[in-house]
């Protein structure tokens, strides 16, 4: 049975949470996160992501939806806080009426499912935790494997990557490594080809993602490191008309992979 923890005040109980969101090595220390908004807890849910505590405002009416999600999830702890307490960890203008706290979870290259239908999604040192989550969402809606960061890149838990994921975090893996010599050992063990987006490549053909393969795609400012050009079978370009000079890499990672799925 879930232990009861009333929150009337922003005490040390509340700055471990609030610390969830605003800390990425405070979430790393805890292996916790927090899950905002209500497409991402559905999701969380639907796929049996374990979970460590809900977080829900006291008193009042709530919805069919939020009922339904505190009378179905299971956790160790129940925070009860108030209407302020809860707007200071709904990171929007409206106090939200259910957060969960998840644990995160150990991930590695091996776990991955490889097949050869397989299509993975590798970003190479990406900043914006924004991007990320929209990179995850498109690799689920075009059914990859995966998605890896390499190096230095944004926490696939910070909330703004889970919001913007619309909770496809919790149904697409997401690993982390340290550089590209490990993904290349990996993708060589699983028979994946590594295809780089870049604008020096050829403009992509027919064929040229065809699975399975891993769709290497740069950071926002710098494209690919010279490590990542290296390690990649093949360079392609995406094709454009008019003024723009590039795409976003949350858009190019849609195209790519909407490509390699065609």
């Amino acid at each position: 049975m879930a232990r009861e923890v009333f929150l009337r005040s922003a005490d040390d109980r509340y700055q471990v949470l609030t610390s969830l969101l605003t800390s990425r090595t405070k979430r790393r220390r805890r292996r916790q996160f927090i899950i905002q908004g209500v497409r991402p807890v559905t999701m969380a849910l639907q796929e049996d992501w374990p979970l460590e505590a809900v977080i829900h405002r006291t008193g009042g009416r709530v919805s069919s939806w939020a009922a339904g999600v505190l009378e179905r999830v299971e956790v160790v702890i129940r925070y009860e806080v108030t209407d302020a307490l809860m707007a200071g960890l709904s990171g929007k203008e409206e106090p939200a009426e259910v957060l969960l706290v998840a644990r995160m979870p150990d991930r590695s290259l091996g776990g991955l499912s490889i097949g050869p239908d397989s299509v993975v999604c590798v970003v190479d040192r990406i900043a914006s935790p924004g991007n990320l989550g929209s990179i995850v969402r498109s690799a689920d809606a075009f059914g990859a494997a995966g998605v890896v960061t390499v190096g230095h890149a944004a926490d696939p838990y910070d909330p703004t990557c889970v919001r913007a994921s619309t909770g496809s975090i919790f149904s697409v893996p997401v690993v982390a490594v340290a550089g590209m010599e490990e993904v290349v050992g990996w993708s060589g063990s699983t028979g994946l080809r590594l295809v780089g987006a870049d604008e020096s490549g050829p403009a992509l053909a027919p064929g040229d993602l065809a699975p399975p393969v891993a769709v290497v795609l740069g950071s926002e400012g710098r494209g690919l490191s010279r490590a990542a050009v290296e390690s990649c079978q093949r360079l392609v370009s995406i094709p454009m008309r008019g003024g723009a000079s590039s795409l976003n890499v949350a858009s190019a990672a849609t195209v790519l992979l909407y490509e390699s799925r065609r």
